[in-house]
């Protein structure tokens, strides 16, 4: 009997450490994801254009898209904190222009933006995390981004009850893929020992294309309201993407 409870005290004993080894090895190494979700576009438009709003409220041209995402990347663990690095390919195809406001409306109002597409965002970002358990990591992460932008000119709308005035300067496409930066946060949850999801908020923010010179106006009047826009574009102008997402990740 005695040696039987020795030899199992030696099983249990050598057990421990690769215990260790394996809830470490949870979080190190090589990964593989892919999922979707939805995302907000906002042409930051404030910093190279004049808007002349005289009654009512301006709004920059945007887009609410749906989005897929597949990444890959490399991670490794230290005592409870996650160092990594990840690429990955968001496609999107957000439709855009400056008719942001609400027709009919119950007050003036006023929308300048550009029209265009975006498509295709490429990230590469760099993270650092904390588990709170061996299944939860908290992480934040930042990079680089790239994005395919096309953009055919600028539309300045003005609105008053149900009386609207649209203004369109038009050029000659611009296709360009603009750089820009990314930073987000994320909370992952084990499921199994190689199997996970991430839910993750993610910020982007890239340049626009130079589109020259452009100038658009628009106002209208319904007798007791008034709403007017202009927009004077003399070079490029950026954009900014807010990205929520789920990803199913496989650990290798």
């Amino acid at each position: 009997m005695q040696m039987c409870r020795g030899i199992l005290t030696g099983i249990s004993l050598a057990l421990l450490p690769m215990s260790g080894v394996q809830a470490s090895d949870q979080w190190s190494g090589f990964f593989l994801g892919a999922g979707g979700g939805g995302s907000k576009l906002q042409e930051r438009l404030d910093r190279t254009f004049t808007a002349v709003t005289p009654f009512g409220t301006t709004f920059d041209g945007g887009a609410d898209e749906p989005l897929f995402t597949v990444l890959g990347g490399y991670r490794i663990r230290h005592n409870n904190l996650v160092f990594g690095a990840e690429g990955s390919f968001t496609g999107i195809d957000a439709e855009f222009n400056g008719a942001a406001c609400p027709v009919p409306t119950t007050a003036a109002c006023a929308s300048v933006g550009a029209d265009g597409t975006l498509s295709n965002l490429w990230r590469g970002r760099v993270s650092v995390g904390a588990l709170l358990n061996e299944k939860t990591l908290i992480s934040i992460a930042g990079g680089i981004s790239a994005a395919d932008v096309s953009f055919t000119g600028f539309t300045a709308q003005g609105v008053a009850g149900s009386a609207v005035a649209t203004a369109t300067a038009f050029g000659p496409p611009v296709d360009e893929t603009t750089t820009g930066y990314n930073i987000g946060a994320s909370i992952e949850r084990k499921v199994s020992d190689r199997v996970s999801f991430r839910f993750e908020g993610i910020y982007d923010r890239v340049d626009g294309p130079d589109l020259g010179a452009f100038s658009a106006a628009a106002f209208a009047g319904d007798g007791t309201l008034e709403g007017a826009a202009s927009v004077q574009q003399t070079g490029d102008f950026p954009i900014e993407i807010y990205s929520f997402q789920a990803i199913l990740m496989f650990d290798f």
